[in-house]
């Protein structure tokens, strides 16, 4: 009754007030989640406006700046979008280039591909590619020595617990391993949000308050006494 009488739009505060009653995360407008998102007025239209989205062409990049990446990796172009979580995974847009590893681009991508998954389970149309952007793609089994002891979080050969994917998104029902504890990455709650499936995860470095070790254990597996201070 009231919304109907009211002429005037509601404003952005009340508009995230609502959002956030609906959901477990009452920070999770902080994730691009629903912020500058358009009601999905026909869900069956989806399909045909993704086909239609404009690929942005890639921008040219000068021989310096192709010598400086040569060697470092697969230079390649990739069309973004204005609610990715560019921070996180240290994408700069104003830069030529970001250098980025093979499996953090592949979290980039599943990371996307589950916040469109919630847009258009709260009834909301998914973002579309605003801009286009160079990366230069690097494998992290050529490092030297990366294939000798797996990852402490997801138990994975080719990398170590610091440049593990999983520390900037992983799904709700991958294993993790000793090294980390899987927590919401708007509200950093632990666990997640139980019964509800409207939040994104990541994982946060365990740490043992016994041996104070970083990605190692959790204190409840630590075979050592506490330490003084």
């Amino acid at each position: 009754m009231y919304g109907r009488e009211r002429k005037t739009p509601k404003s952005s505060t009340s508009r995230k007030q609502s959002t956030s009653q609906k959901i477990s995360c009452k920070k999770f407008a902080n994730l691009r989640i629903y912020k500058n998102s358009k009601q999905l007025t026909n869900p069956n239209q989806l399909e045909k406006k993704q086909s239609e989205e404009f690929i942005f062409q890639p921008r040219q990049l000068s021989e310096e700046v192709r010598n400086r990446y040569r060697g470092l990796g697969k230079l390649e172009w990739h069309c973004v979008h204005p609610d990715d979580d560019f921070e996180d995974y240290g994408i700069n847009l104003k830069g030529h280039v970001t250098y980025i590893s093979k499996i953090n681009l592949g979290a980039f991508y599943d990371e996307r591909e589950e916040r469109k998954k919630i847009k258009i389970y709260k009834g909301f149309e998914p973002s579309k590619p605003n801009k286009g952007h160079w990366f230069c793609v690097y494998d992290n089994s050529s490092i030297p020595n990366s294939d000798h002891d797996p990852c402490n979080i997801c138990l994975n050969l080719g990398h170590s617990a610091g440049s593990c994917s999983y520390l900037r998104y992983v799904t709700k029902h991958a294993t993790i391993g000793p090294g980390g504890v899987r927590v919401c990455k708007c509200c950093r709650t632990i666990g997640g949000h139980t019964g509800d499936t409207n939040w994104i995860a990541c994982v946060e470095y365990s740490v043992c308050l016994k041996c104070r070790n970083i990605a190692q254990h959790e204190t409840g597996a630590c075979q050592r006494s506490y330490e003084k201070l």
